[in-house]
């Protein structure tokens, strides 16, 4: 007698297969599944490719309008920005060549106004060597007591003369120079040693510096 149980289950495996059925067909259903799949998606791709290519040359076009128009903007902003650079570089010459020409006015003005004072302070010194020879002269005239004091005042008045940068030219004794003495007077000597040499000193020459303010009115042995 057949059991009910095995019944059901003959029934059963009718109705859905046995499990070595089943497992077959679905072995041999795969590769074609998969087949039929990349078979489906190769063509997706191509018509999509077919489709997209107009699509994707107006994109490139597009983007190639955009760059270009980018790269005139770029190139008119550098030529401007080059002028720019230009124009501050002839502003850094001009501003150079007025710093140059300030540094030679103050240097000019300097120098006038130095050359100004010393023209000024020789003019004075100049309107005071008549007063020093009359004091040379008031020597010879004065007693011992009076010399003293006037010696004093010969003395500060040669300082300040000092001071100013005058000095008196030493030329008693030495070879006579015609770039520091004039000869006013000649003297006949027979010594040989005093031929040609200042013997005596009538005014004497000063000198500011290395220019003469007065040359030296001498006696020349001859």
């Amino acid at each position: 007698m057949t059991d009910k149980n095995d019944m059901g289950t003959e029934k059963e495996q009718e109705k859905n297969g046995t499990p070595e059925n089943c497992g077959e067909e679905k072995t041999e259903a795969a590769p074609e599944t998969e087949a039929e799949s990349d078979k489906t998606l190769t063509q997706n791709a191509e018509e999509m490719d077919a489709m997209d290519e107009p699509r994707l040359r107006e994109y490139a076009k597009a983007l190639i309008d955009g760059l270009t128009k980018e790269n005139e903007i770029l190139i008119k902003e550098q030529a401007e920005l080059k002028k720019q650079i230009e124009k501050g570089n002839s502003y850094l010459d001009m501003l150079a060549a007025l710093k140059s020409d300030f540094e030679n006015y103050r240097r000019r003005t300097n120098a006038q106004a130095e050359n100004s004072e010393k023209e000024g302070r020789l003019f004075v010194i100049k309107k005071l060597l008549p007063v020093l020879d009359t004091f040379d002269r008031a020597r010879e005239m004065l007693d011992e007591v009076t010399m003293t004091t006037f010696n004093l005042i010969v003395r500060q008045f040669d300082k300040v003369l000092a001071d100013c940068g005058v000095e008196v030219i030493d030329v008693l004794g030495q070879p006579f120079d015609p770039a520091t003495a004039n000869a006013v007077h000649s003297l006949e000597t027979d010594k040989e040693e005093e031929k040609n040499v200042v013997l005596e000193v009538y005014a004497n020459g000063y000198r500011y510096g290395d220019k003469v303010l007065r040359y030296a009115q001498v006696c020349v042995g001859v």
